[in-house]
This record gives structure tokens, sequence and C-alpha cells, in this order.
């Protein structure tokens, strides 16, 4: 076939709107063609999941691909341009490198479960042009959460009142503070 190329719909393909070949180790090359397009499909006869087309639409060619695995290998620079860009992943998804940079020119934004960030030699660093909010239901600074107490040591219904020295701080502003109207 690649010796001797033929267009489809001329000659002896008048009317075909199918071609395919054997490749070999298994694998084919079909071109199929429609109205308004064509694909060009490369399959395996015994892995019915593995195939790359290419898809000729009036919009302009579509890729894709179904494969056991998919890798992309580049000396230099690696690089996508798009309106949008979406990854979805069943288990998990992981970026490696000395340095990753997230940019953002409105908002960046994170919603899960859970959230953890560490630094693991360094500082962590919150920088903002206007306020900085933390919203929860305890904040805890440099603390643990205090273990919660046993079922069988029932809550106190009294309310406890310590004096001003107990509670911490300047004895003396507290003092004050308590005699202030």
């Amino acid at each position: 076939m690649a010796n001797n190329p033929k267009r489809l719909g001329s000659g002896a393909n008048a009317g075909r709107r199918n071609v395919s070949a054997e490749l070999g180790l298994g694998w084919s090359v079909e071109v199929r063609t429609a109205a308004r397009g064509a694909t060009l499909a490369l399959r395996h006869a015994q892995h019915a999941g593995m195939e790359v087309e290419i898809v000729i639409t009036a919009e302009g060619p579509l890729i894709r691909t179904r494969a056991a695995a998919l890798q992309l290998s580049a000396l230099g620079r690696l690089s996508a341009r798009c309106e949008s860009f979406e990854v979805e992943a069943s288990t998990a998804i992981a970026l490696r490198a000395p340095h990753v940079e997230i940019c953002a020119a409105e908002q960046v934004s994170a919603v899960s479960k859970r959230i953890s960030m560490a630094a693991t030699h360094g500082n962590v660093q919150l920088k903002a042009n206007d306020d900085v909010q933390l919203l929860g239901e305890q904040i805890l600074l440099n603390c643990e959460r205090e273990p919660p107490l046993p079922a069988w040591l029932a809550p106190s219904k009294v309310g406890v009142e310590l004096a001003p020295r107990q509670t911490g701080g300047d004895e003396l502003l507290l003092q004050e503070k308590l005699r202030a109207p």
C-alpha cells in the first residue's frame, strides 16, 4: 500500500468508503471515509482495546488513542497549547520535578476531602495582597488537636470560671479591664 498509494473515491477505489491493510505482528490499518471527513485507524487483532485513530473533521484533525500505557518523551521541552486541558485519572496523579510552578491569571482552586502540604526542608510562605482568611471548626497553630474526653467522663453541666490571673496574660492589664465600666 505504501509503494502504490491510491486515492479513496477515485480510479479502482471509486465508490469504496473503506480501505484496510495488514501491517504484521497483529496490527492493521484502516481508512474509512465519510461525507464530512475520514478516519485512519491503527488496530491490533488480539487487543481490541488498543488502537490509534486520526479522525479528519470539518473542525480539523482529532487524535484518539486507547492503549495499555501511553508514554511521551522529549529531549527538551514538551508543550501543550489548547483552549482547555483536562486529565481524569481513576487512582492518582503525580507530578515530580525539582521545581513545580502553577500560575493562573485569575484563580487557583483545590477541592478535596482532605488537603495536606508539607515543607520537609524549609518554610511555608503564604502571601496575599489582601486578607488571609482561615475558616474551620478549629484553627490549630503550633499544637495538636486535644484528644476527646473518654465517653465515661461526662462533661460538666456547671460553668467554671477561673480567676483572671489563672487564665494567662498580663495580670495588671486583666484587672484594669475587669474594673472598666
